[in-house]
């Protein structure tokens, strides 16, 4: 009996070391999917929160150059599209993150009282 368990201690000698070899990249391929998601979460938030922002400065009367200015300084590569109508000034503020090795655009819009005309 003591030859047996013996030569199937021998026979799983290494397979720890085996699993470990396959489990570890896919543990560190969802992390990094995990950490990409995040910033592309927070590349929206900061997104729409600078589009808030541009849409008041747009709204009180402000120059364009002034808001590109803002959005070059929050959200690096962005691009702005404004449009208004009803009285209202609306702001898209998009840009584009890699999540693993894909691009993916994300945007924020908001929109705020036209009084600058």
């Amino acid at each position: 009996m003591t030859q047996t368990r013996t030569a199937a201690r021998s026979n799983d000698r290494g397979s720890v070391t085996a699993e470990l070899a396959v489990g570890l990249p896919i543990v560190v391929l969802v992390l990094a999917a995990c950490l990409g998601g995040l910033s592309l979460a927070t590349a929206q938030l900061r997104a729409t929160d600078t589009a808030a922002d541009v849409a008041r400065v747009l709204g009180r009367g402000d120059p364009v150059d002034t808001a590109q200015r803002l959005i070059d300084r929050t959200v690096p590569g962005a691009q702005l599209s404004v449009s208004r109508a009803a009285g209202l000034i609306c702001v898209r503020v998009a840009v584009t993150q890699r999540l693993l090795t894909l691009p993916v655009q994300v945007h924020g819009a908001s929109c705020a009282l036209d009084s600058g005309g």
